[in-house]
């Protein structure tokens, strides 16, 4: 059981090394338009951010009610 977790272990420390390495922080490139169109997609009117899971469900519950009105 031991050399199993040691096993593990080192796996997962030589998977962090394939990991890549994150960009240089003097990079000013700005956000590209799309993608700051994405990030406003998850934001509501008053500012707030909005998960993604929830707005699943409204629209499984609209999508409910649609079909109960049917």
């Amino acid at each position: 059981m031991l050399r199993v977790k040691t096993i593990l272990l080192i796996s997962c420390c030589m998977g962090s090394l394939l990991l890549p390495q994150q960009t240089r922080a003097d990079d000013d490139t700005p956000p590209s338009l799309e993608f700051l169109e994405f990030l406003a997609d998850w934001e509501s009117d008053q500012g707030e951010w909005i998960d993604p899971l929830q707005m699943q469900q409204l629209e499984k519950d609209e999508h409910t009610e649609v079909q109960a009105n049917d």
